[in-house]
């Protein structure tokens, strides 16, 4: 459980000047990376779990020397599988649609989560952006991306009430998107009867840019949007300590 009991708390997010669809993409993307491994459902950060998982796959075939068990390697290559998938959707859908709201949840159920974080985009994006091959294989790859990203990472860390947040369990976690009604996408499922959950803590983060903060949104109306539901749950995974100090020269 969380340091308070059903509780909302709220910060600002500015992106200055760059509202672009990419930016929004990728600032979710390292939210939820780092999410992961600030509530403890990871024993290190997800890029030191995947540089891991390279290096044993790089040796395949040699004695595997990380001390993980085959369950844990398992669960590792699962949130990495996973988490590429979820990312890869995440990126699709941003290039097509102006999101307004994606509500990441810790719990086995939206009804009754243990935590609830809600990003909020400004409606309307100043521009899309083209995938491909050279952007995926680095999510912060711009400067001014790169430089957005390790702000979002610094607000978040030095926030005062996600410093107090005590150990969660591990816990699924469920990753709900608000987008236009008229958006097609076949991976993420329509949730039309979704709400954003009063029970648990929640934690909201406005995300906002002086360039369109003054204009009127093209998808303010609720009517206008529908909730869709990410297909995969992303599950965590810990070490026992025999584990730990085993596979400790990879993660230091």
């Amino acid at each position: 459980m969380a340091a308070t009991d059903s509780s909302e708390f709220d910060i600002k997010f500015s992106l200055e000047e760059n509202d672009s669809r990419e930016v929004k993409a990728q600032l979710l993307i390292v939210f939820i990376k780092h999410l992961l491994h600030d509530r403890f459902q990871v024993p290190c950060t997800i890029d030191q779990i995947r540089s891991e998982a390279e290096e044993e796959s790089s040796k395949a075939g040699q004695t595997k020397k990380t001390g993980l068990s085959t369950d844990i390697t398992k669960k590792r290559d699962k949130i990495i599988t996973d988490l590429d998938i979820l990312f890869k959707n995440l990126e699709e859908l941003f290039a097509t649609a102006d999101v307004a709201s994606v509500v990441v949840i810790y719990g086995s159920t939206a009804v009754s989560p243990k935590e609830s974080y809600i990003l909020q985009f400004d409606a309307n994006s100043s521009n899309s952006f083209t995938l491909s091959s050279s952007n995926k294989e680095n999510l912060c790859s711009s400067g001014l991306t790169n430089r957005l990203c390790r702000k979002l990472i610094r607000a978040l860390i030095s926030n005062p009430v996600l410093s107090k947040f005590q150990e969660i369990p591990l816990t699924p976690m469920l990753v709900f998107v608000s987008v236009p009604r008229t958006v097609k996408n076949y991976w993420f499922r329509p949730k039309p009867s979704f709400k954003v959950p009063w029970r648990g803590n929640r934690f909201r983060i406005s995300v906002s840019s002086s360039s369109v903060q003054d204009l009127p949104s093209q998808s303010s109306d609720q009517d206008e949007l529908i909730w869709m539901q990410a297909p995969i749950t992303i599950k965590g995974f810990r070490l026992k300590v025999k584990e730990e100090n085993s596979s400790s020269h990879f993660w230091s």
